[in-house]
C-alpha cells in the first residue's frame, strides 16, 4: 500500500475530501469512531499490511497511520 492509497483510504472512511486531511490532522478531532478504524484495520490487512488496532488508535494522525503501515506495524 502507498501513502496514497492510505490517504484515500483513511479519507473515504471518514467521508471527507482527501485534500481536506493533513497528515497532522488529529483523526479523533475529525469524528473517527473505533468501529471506523477497526474497519480501516481490515482494509489494510487485506492489502497485505501488519498492523494493530491499538497502534493506530493510540497514534490517531495519517503520518502516524503511514509510518505504522510502512514499517510493518513496528511503527
Amino acid at each position: 500500500m502507498t501513502r496514497d492509497e492510505l490517504h484515500s483510504l483513511v479519507a473515504e472512511r471518514l467521508g471527507v475530501e482527501p485534500d481536506s486531511l493533513t497528515g497532522d490532522a488529529n483523526l479523533v478531532q475529525m469524528g473517527r469512531e473505533s468501529l471506523t478504524v477497526m474497519r480501516i484495520v481490515n482494509q489494510l490487512k487485506r492489502a497485505g499490511a501488519t498492523v494493530r488496532y491499538s497502534d493506530l488508535i493510540s497514534r490517531p494522525t495519517l503520518d502516524s497511520w503511514w509510518q505504522n503501515v510502512s514499517q510493518g506495524g513496528n511503527g
